[in-house]
């Protein structure tokens, strides 16, 4: 959906409104960057580039993902999941969730500021660990929620970008989601980060779609 609402005598908003399911956070930059070279190429006149007649396209990604699935590698990568996702998947007991009165509203969604300095210090400590600092945050989101509803591990859908060679000025959804086991951060929050960068990583080497 798309429309241009004129909110002034010399200015324009354009609205732009894209379902997740169809494009991902990448392609929202590549809308934007040929939306700028088209306003400037109305603008000055200039002959707009043509693009390649072999240029890849989303349906070829499609057409790769058919393929990976009638191939030998996507068994080994559901071997994969299999194994990690045994004997039995930790389910999140809503029930015995305390109460988190710091930053909870009444629709129970919490909201947390992270500072400049804090920011500072968790890339810091991501460096110190070698790791990413969206690692950190994982482990902590879920050493929160198996806190509150005293578990030691919990199940975490995880999205992650699936871009093929190639595929950098495409347009599409190029994520799939990994389902990991992510353990309770105590009694050492090293260990468990360092199990789950482990657990990222191996994930991440077999992507399917799921």
């Amino acid at each position: 959906y798309c429309v241009a609402l004129q909110v002034a005598k010399t200015r324009t908003l354009l609205v732009v409104v894209i379902h997740h399911a169809v494009a991902d956070g990448w392609t929202v930059g590549l809308l934007l960057k040929e939306l700028m070279q088209r306003t400037i190429t109305q603008i000055t006149g200039a002959p707009q580039a043509k693009s390649p007649s072999d240029k890849l396209r989303f349906t070829d990604y499609v057409q790769w993902q058919k393929e990976m699935v009638d191939g030998h590698h996507f068994a080994a990568k559901l071997r994969h999941w299999a194994a990690a996702l045994q004997p039995s998947l930790p389910v999140l007991r809503r029930a015995q969730i305390r109460t988190l009165p710091r930053g909870e509203n009444a629709t129970g969604l919490a909201e947390v500021v992270i500072t400049a300095a804090e920011v500072i210090v968790l890339k810091s400590l991501a460096r110190q660990w070698r790791t990413s600092v969206n690692i950190l945050l994982l482990a902590a989101y879920a050493d929160v929620l198996c806190r509150a509803s005293n578990q030691d591990e919990l199940l975490v859908q995880v999205p992650a970008a699936n871009r093929q060679p190639g595929t950098q000025d495409v347009m599409g959804c190029f994520v799939e989601n990994m389902l990991l086991r992510v353990p309770r951060g105590s009694p050492s929050p090293r260990t468990a980060i360092e199990a789950l960068h482990a657990t990222v990583r191996n994930g991440l080497r077999n992507l399917v779609p799921l």
